[in-house]
């Protein structure tokens, strides 16, 4: 059983705030980043402050909740990461980059990411198994 907000650690990134987002059906992850520029084959963006490249591995489409049949509401880029939780590392995670609203945390995990963690999420609870992690914030 973990909290709904946990702290991960992303390879490279470091460590990230993150939701478990239980409502999260979409094909990948989504993490918070700025300037995000696609050049070719690589994906450029910033996260707090400092700026990272990685392949582009494909691109994940968001469709609003009731948006039957419709064109999807915005396009991201998405790679391939390292996620360690737990002392448990999950290779080629797929993570889209979005250019999101802040909200206390930084990364929303999808429940297919969840259900390869073998996780119950606890809505009542926060950091039960990592260490509280402060938000990043936009400078």
């Amino acid at each position: 059983e973990v909290g709904w907000l946990e702290t991960v650690e992303l390879d490279e990134v470091g460590k990230v705030r993150v939701k478990f987002d239980t409502g999260n059906g979409s094909k990948a992850c989504a993490l918070h980043a700025d300037k995000i520029l696609e050049d070719g084959k690589i994906v450029k963006w910033k996260y707090d402050g400092k700026t990272f490249s990685k392949p582009r591995h494909g691109k994940s489409e968001v469709f609003r909740a009731n948006a039957d049949g419709e064109e999807p509401s915005e396009v991201r880029p998405t790679v391939l990461m390292d996620l360690t939780f737990n002392g448990f590392t999950y290779k080629n995670i797929e993570v889209g980059l979005d250019a999101r609203p802040r909200s206390g945390s930084d990364l929303l995990v999808n429940r297919d990411s969840m259900r390869l963690m073998n996780i119950s999420v606890n809505p009542n609870r926060t950091f039960v198994l990592s260490k509280r992690l402060r938000p990043v914030r936009d400078n």
